[in-house]
């Protein structure tokens, strides 16, 4: 990345893009934009996005008529992993919800380890609590947690583990 931005994104930071918007991408489109995302992004982590877009197959209000269906952003949701909401939702709380669910479970997955090099993991715990096996892996010196097993943020992980 070029200009004033290229400092402002850390080189090991997961790139997560949220849009919000009532229209269709114009000037840019999925298949450009993704190679950006794709470009700007560190090799280890894939960028996820998240729209909040007009969709006119969805329910719409008197208060919320979107210029143009989100097939942009439905587009790049999908190949990313991302999800989509309707920018027309009465209540916005269940979309924010689950954007923060999974934002959450994207972002804090998984954990770089000391060692590479791993023969026997004894346990893993959050804030001392000691978290079934089938809650996470350990592979490549990376711990990830199982998807509902992500710890809160501020939590204090610890694994005790041998080395090879």
């Amino acid at each position: 990345m070029n200009g004033m931005l290229r400092s402002f994104f850390r080189e090991d930071a997961r790139r997560i893009y949220i849009f919000v918007t009532d229209d269709n991408a114009v000037g840019v489109n999925e298949t450009n934009f993704l190679k950006f995302l794709k470009y700007q992004s560190p090799a280890n982590f894939k960028p996820i996005v998240y729209a909040f877009r007009a969709n006119k197959s969805e329910p719409q209000t008197d208060n919320c008529k979107g210029a143009q269906d989100g097939i942009a952003y439905d587009s790049l949701a999908k190949e990313t992993g991302g999800k989509v909401y309707s920018v027309c939702d009465e209540d916005w709380s269940k979309s924010f919800k689950s954007l923060s669910d999974s934002i959450i479970s994207v972002s804090g997955a998984s954990f770089p380890l000391k060692h590479q090099n791993i023969a026997e993991v004894a346990n893993v715990t959050i804030n001392g609590a000691v978290i079934p096996k089938d809650k996470y892996s350990v592979t490549s010196g990376q711990l990830t947690f199982s998807e509902g097993a992500v710890p809160a943020g501020a939590s204090k992980i610890e694994i005790f583990y041998k080395v090879k």
